[in-house]
C-alpha cells in the first residue's frame, strides 16, 4: 500500500510475541490478514472483560468499518438506482405528454407555419408549455415540503 500499517497491542500480546520487551517501533507481519510491515505504535493494558477470549481476526479500522457499513452502502446504492429509475420514468412520461400534445395539435402547427411562424417559434411555444407544467410540479412539491417538512421514513423495529 505504500504506507506503514500500524497496530496497538495489549500486554498479553507483548508477553507472548515480544517476550516482554518493548514492542513500540518494531515491525511484525500478519499473513492471515494480508498485512506486511505492521508497526507497533502502542501498548494498552489487558482488559479483564476479554481475558481468555482468542483473537479471531486481525484487521484495520477501515476494514472493520467496511464490514459494518456494507449493508448501509448497499441500501444507498439501491436507493440511488431507484432514484435514477424514477427520473427516467418521469422523463419518459414527460416525453409522452409532449408527443401527444404535438400530435393533437398538428393542424395548428401547420397553420402557424403556413402563416409564417418558423420552426424555432413553434418549438419555443411547446417548450414554454412544458416549462409551465414543470414549474407547477416543483411549486406543488415545495409547498408540500413547507407544510409537512422533509420526507423522513420511520423505521419499523
Amino acid at each position: 500500500m505504500g504506507g506503514v500499517e500500524t497496530a496497538i497491542v495489549n500486554q498479553s500480546f507483548v508477553k507472548l510475541f515480544f517476550h516482554g520487551e518493548n514492542p513500540v517501533g518494531r515491525k511484525m507481519n500478519d499473513a492471515g490478514a494480508g498485512v506486511d510491515n505492521l508497526e507497533v505504535i502502542g501498548v494498552v493494558r489487558d482488559q479483564k472483560l476479554f481475558a481468555g477470549i482468542p483473537v479471531i481476526r486481525l484487521g484495520t479500522m477501515e476494514e472493520a468499518l467496511d464490514l459494518n457499513l456494507s449493508t448501509e452502502k448497499q441500501m444507498m446504492r439501491l436507493a440511488g438506482l431507484f432514484g435514477l429509475l424514477a427520473t427516467l420514468l418521469a422523463a419518459i412520461g414527460l416525453y409522452g405528454v409532449i408527443a401527444y400534445t404535438v400530435a393533437r395539435r398538428t393542424r395548428e402547427i401547420g397553420l402557424r407555419m403556413a402563416l409564417g411562424a418558423g420552426r424555432a417559434n413553434v418549438a419555443r411555444m411547446f417548450l414554454r408549455e412544458v416549462a409551465i407544467v414543470i414549474a407547477a410540479g416543483v411549486a406543488i412539491g415545495r409547498s408540500h415540503r413547507v407544510r409537512h417538512g422533509p420526507f423522513r421514513p420511520r423505521a419499523i423495529v
